[in-house]
């Protein structure tokens, strides 16, 4: 005697169904009343009904073998259904039974054997996937002649709909591994903290030679770190179609970003191929022993106001030609710091670079400690006699009194422009290469005073 159902899902939100061989039942697996569901990687044989779905949305079945039944996918009420990757083999009567499903999408799959590829009733979308106006994803039909697949027709209000597969595939499809989904340990990772990263990876059983990174960079680095984490693999699922692998990245210094995705490489009939999982990014938190801390760069202009009487500071984002300002910046720091020159060891280093000729000078200088400022900072003259469109690139440096060098992790670079009339203040443009300080809140102060009238 059958079971009812082998394995059953009623009411879910966001799972996934994955690795499981199921057999001799009446429905294999079946998805009631639920939303965001993946069923993948899954073998249902000689049972009636391969997967019952009802009342579901946005319901992914992909990459599954179904061989030996009555029927082989039956949907009512599933909206936005996408069916991918899966074969379909000795079925009986239907391979795929759509009933008020719209918005399905059905590519890649294999209909072998098959004595009907699909029933469709009140149900639009498509049995291909358009990429752009010449790239289809297209389905395999063994037996079918080269052209267009009618797969069924129905009528909605007297009106007649055709279901076709217009891009048939010429041969069968091999199912490729993918990367199920990658999570890591802690979300907020600080700088004491290794970082691990689990990856679950479909992988057929006709694969061969699978190798399996974690690539990752850090800011500003143009090449991908690789780590084999190949030999970490563990099989899950009762087919084995899906195995887990992990990979640490030790911890890393405050404020560093690091940007991390899997790459699968394998061989399929004697081609090599690879796939790569979507890019993922954290940032390093401080920890209770990060030995220097930074704030958010922030630009401001000192100018005078007529109301008041006195100076006063504005944000700003632009940067002229012969205009003087000061550089601060915030140290917060749980160490003691180098002396030079009987100074606190935070220097200022920027290079200045000619936009014509790309001639580029570095220059660097200690800064004034000032224990007044709130928070306290560092400061240091700058500006005036830059020649416009020169760019000027800097970071700051602070070295503790064990000779540990820190820096911003980041270069941040102003641009000179023309000076302007006496109608507004001047400004200064600081443009962040796209990333966070590691170490040192930046604050440009542009001053430029406006003589009272007598």
């Amino acid at each position: 005697m059958y079971a009812e159902y082998g394995i059953s899902l009623w009411s879910v939100t966001d799972a996934v169904l994955a690795s499981n061989g199921v057999f001799d039942s009446v429905n294999g697996l079946s998805i009631w009343f639920s939303e965001n569901i993946i069923v993948s990687g899954n073998d249902v044989s000689s049972s009636q009904t391969g997967i019952v779905g009802r009342n579901t949305f946005n319901l992914e079945i992909r990459d599954g073998s179904y061989t030996g039944l009555t029927k082989g996918i039956q949907l009512l009420g599933c909206n936005s259904a996408e069916l991918h990757g899966n074969t379909f083999d000795d079925i009986a009567d239907v391979a795929i039974t759509l009933s008020d499903s719209t918005n399905f999408i059905i590519y890649n799959n294999n209909f072998l054997n098959v004595t009907t590829f699909g029933e469709i009733s009140n149900s639009f979308g498509a049995f291909y996937k358009q990429i752009d106006n010449e790239t289809f994803i297209r389905n395999y039909y063994e037996g079918e002649p080269p052209g267009p697949v009618l797969i069924d027709t129905f009528i909605v209000d007297l009106i007649t709909y055709n279901i076709t597969d217009y891009y048939q595939l010429a041969e069968l499809y091999v199912v490729i591994p993918s990367v199920e989904y990658i999570e890591r340990n802690l979300q907020l990772p600080t700088d004491i903290d290794p970082v691990i990263i689990t990856a679950q990876i479909f992988i057929p059983v006709e694969t061969q030679n699978v190798e399996v990174y974690l690539q990752y960079n850090l800011i500003n680095e143009t090449d991908w770190r690789m780590m084999d984490i190949t030999a970490t693999e563990t099989q899950i699922g009762s087919i084995g179609a899906i195995s887990q692998f992990e990979a640490t990245i030790l911890p890393l210094p405050y404020a560093y970003q690091v940007v991390y995705r899997v790459m699968v490489n394998f061989t399929i009939s004697a081609v090599e191929q690879s796939v790569f999982s979507a890019n993922d990014t954290y940032t390093v938190g401080e920890s209770e022993f990060t030995p220097i801390v930074i704030g958010e760069p922030e630009v401001r202009v000192v100018t005078f106001s007529e109301a008041s009487g006195n100076d006063i500071t504005v944000v700003t984002d632009n940067f002229y030609a012969d205009t003087e300002y000061l550089i601060f910046v915030s140290v917060k720091n749980k160490t003691d710091l180098q002396m030079i020159g009987g100074k606190r060891h935070v220097n200022l280093s920027w290079y200045e670079i000619d936009s014509e000729t790309n001639q580029t000078e570095f220059f660097t200088g200690v800064m004034d400690y000032n224990s007044s400022l709130e928070p306290i900072a560092y400061s240091v003259a700058f500006g005036r006699g830059y020649a416009v469109g020169m760019i000027i690139e800097f970071f700051i440096s602070v070295v503790d009194w064990e000779g540990n060098y820190y820096r911003t992790v980041v270069n941040f670079t102003m641009v000179i422009e023309p000076p302007v009339e006496e109608t507004g203040f001047d400004t200064i443009t600081l443009l962040s290469l796209g990333g966070t300080l590691l170490l040192i809140q930046i604050i440009v102060v542009v001053r430029r005073r406006k003589s009272k009238e007598d």
